[in-house]
């Protein structure tokens, strides 16, 4: 209980002081170049994540350290543009939210059932406990590259695109799918623990939150191709739609999930008939 009081209060402060004193993160992030700086702060916040984890033995500020991280990255990127840039501002402030959102849910979970499971085999090994932490630290990088394709943008264009609206109204769909997907799970698992959750946004999907995590990065992608100058750059920003989708739909999201509920119902009529009427991310797809 002390840890998860701690933990709490860490990733607040953190949040706290990077808001309230940007100067501290110009300090780390002053090399002038986006890409350099957002992984500067990411490699040095997941750092201090690995090593107060490997000091505890615990990985329950895994989550909140990758917040903290990703919040670090975009006021990076905000703090190298003039603060009159309305595509920037628009498309950060989405992406803020998205990471306040998540990683205050995410710690507040971690605080009250504990360590993620997933991550106690990389606890057993200490090269392993270090790839984990790389990987957060390349999930920041790489989730983030639309922030930093519009913070590098050459053009002097200040108003908000067209298409950036549109990719800014998926984006906030998106948002909001995965809110609402997340808090009705945690509202139906608070009173039914040992049940699986077929209502709501999840009787149209089983994974409601991912497509709303996906949808929220396409949309994003979508909005800073208008300021993507050149073809490399409009690939990095659509990596990172990509690389959401790749990772929730088959390494660290749906796959373990199904595993996991596979398992644990198997013996349940009403479970397979849940899994055979409901669509495994789109709806009716």
């Amino acid at each position: 209980m002390r840890e998860s009081v701690a933990i709490s209060a860490a990733y607040a402060a953190c949040l706290t002081a990077m808001v309230k004193r940007p100067d501290v993160l110009k300090m780390l992030a002053s090399s002038g170049s986006v890409w350099i700086d957002a992984a500067t702060v990411s490699g040095l916040i997941n750092a201090g994540g690995w090593l107060m984890g490997s000091l505890s033995g615990s990985s329950r500020a895994y989550d909140a350290t990758g917040a903290v991280a990703n919040l670090a990255i975009i006021l990076s990127v905000v703090n190298n543009k003039s603060s009159t840039n309305k595509p920037l501002k628009l498309i950060s402030a989405i992406a803020i939210s998205w990471v306040l959102r998540l990683g205050t849910f995410l710690t507040l979970r971690a605080a009250r059932f504990g360590d993620d499971h997933r991550l106690a085999k990389a606890r057993s090994s200490p090269i392993m406990f270090i790839v984990v932490w790389v990987l957060q630290m390349i999930w920041n990088y790489i989730t983030l590259l639309p922030i930093m394709v519009v913070g590098d943008s050459d053009t002097d264009q200040q108003e908000v695109d067209q298409l950036q609206l549109c990719g800014s109204a998926i984006a906030v769909v998106g948002l909001v799918t995965e809110t609402v997907a997340d808090f009705q799970k945690l509202v139906f698992k608070t009173n039914h623990p040992t049940k699986f959750i077929s209502s709501g946004l999840w009787s149209l999907s089983r994974h409601p939150n991912y497509l709303g995590e996906i949808m929220l990065w396409g949309g994003l992608a979508i909005s800073s191709l208008p300021y993507a100058s050149g073809g490399f750059r409009k690939l990095l920003a659509l990596a990172s739609p990509l690389f959401v989708f790749g990772l929730l739909r088959y390494v660290s999201g749906v796959p373990i999930l199904e595993k996991q509920a596979d398992k644990k119902y198997k013996d349940d009529p009403a479970y397979h008939e849940y899994k055979r009427r409901t669509s495994l991310l789109v709806p009716k797809l």
